[in-house]
């Protein structure tokens, strides 16, 4: 099993909306072929964990880094897992479009994310998100 991190920028002028009906329809996906993971979203940043089968897993980032709703796509942490993050999230969303200030301590996904195993994905999805 793998997990994959990236991070990107929204493209300019793209609107929530846009990303609102990926997720809706990623979600959807996301449960049919088993991939798990979170997600933080503001008009400056996206951090997503994305976790499940390696071929599925390679397969779902190469069709991310090619999605023109975002710019710059980069690879945080690429890794082999034993145990998923977020066992019944097909996709989690933190969702800070708004502009609000992001401190860790307001997600409600805090306790799960703490109880998992892997703290080095959890550390490094927190300190993308804050930075």
């Amino acid at each position: 099993m793998k997990a994959i991190m990236y991070k990107s920028i929204p493209s300019e002028g793209i609107e929530k909306s846009k990303f609102q009906e990926l997720l809706q329809n990623s979600q959807e996906r996301n449960q049919l072929h088993h991939i798990t993971g979170y997600i933080f979203l503001s008009r400056t940043k996206i951090v997503q964990l994305i976790e499940g089968d390696d071929t599925t897993i390679d397969a779902l980032y190469n069709r991310i880094k090619n999605d023109t709703r975002h710019v710059e796509v980069s690879i945080i942490l690429d890794k082999q897992i034993e145990k998923r993050t977020m066992m019944n999230w097909n996709m989690a969303v933190l969702d800070f479009w708004n502009d609000k200030k992001a401190t860790f301590d307001e997600f409600s996904l805090l306790d799960k994310l703490y109880s998992s195993t892997d703290i080095e994905l959890i550390k490094a999805f927190q300190e993308e998100i804050l930075s």
